[in-house]
């Protein structure tokens, strides 16, 4: 039986970050598919159910965001709440 995911990476070359629908029997098959079917892939995530970008996962930016500079912009990225465990 086929289940949804939604698997999260980025573009080794560009950095672009992406979010792929993918329906497979498990969260290792879901991977294995993006693998197989898009080039130059670095996968971080795969979440089960299809996530709706802007309302289930947010972009930061186009690509990877390095913390020093989310931390310099703190206008855009305003310091506030805390982590939770």
């Amino acid at each position: 039986m086929l289940k949804k995911y939604s698997v999260v990476g980025f573009y080794g070359e560009t950095r672009q970050s992406f979010l792929f629908h993918v329906e497979a029997p498990d969260h290792l098959s879901a991977a294995a598919v993006v693998a197989a079917n898009h080039e130059d892939t670095n996968l971080v995530h795969v979440i089960p159910g299809h996530l709706v970008d802007g309302e289930d996962i947010f972009y930061l930016g186009e690509g990877v965001v390095e913390g020093e500079s989310i931390l310099e912009d703190t206008e855009t990225f305003p310091l506030e709440g805390h982590i939770c465990d």
